[in-house]
């Protein structure tokens, strides 16, 4: 990831650059505004997408964020009835970049449902972080039901990843039993479904979950995505060119900022090594077939390979892909990752189906 920066901000960086040596907790409070600043080219990519040929959404539960959904069928009836795979995007994108999966997500028998997270795309708000991309899943989950599928990349593949871990996209089995994907007639998703309810993450305690706990998994696939908070500090602190004993400074900032808006917020609770347990739980539905798909590129420069290893090392039971030549974005939309990810889901979702994931319960 390069800078690119205006006359002003060049001048403003080589001050902070400066500050950061004389006090560094200071300069870190400072730094804090741009870490939770998402780019511009959020906004501009967006716009450029007129999604005419989408439905445009709206929700009470998820106020100033733009959704969007595509149905594979021309029929309103059948687009607000058809299970839907929700594609979420990652930091400083927008959820229209997963454009080329449509069509074949659609072959699938699945709508698609995308989103700018807020501060991004045509979504309200200045800024964001990696706890209201969590609350967002989980508001989307609660007006618009279970998603039958998720696919999301870097901070949005982490956001997915602890929202799974909580149980926030998943549906009852016994409730919401599986069906053919074929099958037109699935029930829209009640956000009155109490058994599961939405879980925020200013619930503190992100206990493991047994396999048991869920009926019903919800096969994701995970594009780059990023492993702890502090590394993504530490990746800031360099990028800015400032010194790397700002890396704590800016790590306990965050965490000061995140536990004002986010009661009960501690950062170390959004690091894999807090949520793995509970992921591993659900890596493998009941007949054994994996849930989770995690693709990365050697040549990632943004979130590094090592992050993806992690979670091959952290979740037994998952599947890890890794390509080579991609990079952070290319990877989103290659043949290869589509084609990776597509048997994937199409394997997960026909077991779901079969009912092979619904032959024991709690």
């Amino acid at each position: 990831m390069k800078l690119q920066l205006s006359a002003s901000q060049t001048l403003k960086l080589w001050l902070l650059r400066g500050y950061a040596r004389l006090r560094p907790a200071r300069a870190a409070h400072i730094a804090l505004k741009p870490f939770l600043t998402p780019p511009s080219s959020t906004r501009t990519r967006a716009e450029a997408d007129l999604a005419e040929d989408g439905e445009w959404l709206s929700s009470a539960a998820v106020p100033g964020v733009q959704l969007y959904r595509f149905a594979r069928s021309p029929s309103h009836a059948a687009a607000h009835s058809a299970p839907y795979v929700l594609c979420v995007h990652g930091w400083g994108s927008f959820g229209l970049r997963f454009r080329p999966w449509f069509g074949e997500l659609h072959a699938l028998g699945l709508n698609v449902i995308c989103f700018d997270h807020p501060g991004h795309g045509r979504s309200a708000g200045a800024n964001s972080s990696l706890p209201a991309f969590v609350d967002c899943l989980a508001k989307i989950r609660a007006e618009f039901g279970p998603p039958s599928a998720v696919i999301a990349h870097s901070l949005g593949a982490a956001a997915t990843a602890i929202a799974l871990s909580q149980g926030a996209l998943h549906s009852s089995g016994s409730e919401f039993p599986a069906r053919s994907l074929r099958d037109s007639e699935f029930p829209a998703r009640s956000p009155r479904d109490s058994q599961f309810p939405a879980r925020s993450p200013r619930d503190s305690q992100f206990p493991a979950r047994s396999r048991r706990d869920f009926n019903t998994a919800c096969p994701a696939v995970l594009i780059a995505p990023t492993a702890n908070v502090s590394s993504a500090c530490e990746r800031f602190v360099r990028l800015l060119g400032l010194p790397a004993s700002l890396n704590s400074a800016l790590f306990q900032a965050l965490n000061m900022k995140m536990a004002r808006q986010w009661p009960n917020f501690v950062a170390e609770h959004y690091d894999l090594a807090h949520f793995a347990t509970a992921l591993q739980a659900i890596a493998l539905d009941h007949s054994g077939t994996p849930q989770l798909l995690v693709i990365h590129d050697r040549d990632d420069h943004d979130v590094p390979v090592s992050e993806g290893r992690s979670y091959q090392r952290s979740v037994a039971g998952l599947q890890y892909v890794e390509t080579q030549g991609l990079g952070h974005h290319d990877i989103v939309n290659a043949d290869s990752t589509r084609k990776t990810a597509l048997a994937f889901l199409s394997a997960a979702l026909a077991n779901v189906a079969s009912g092979g994931a619904d032959t024991a319960k709690p």
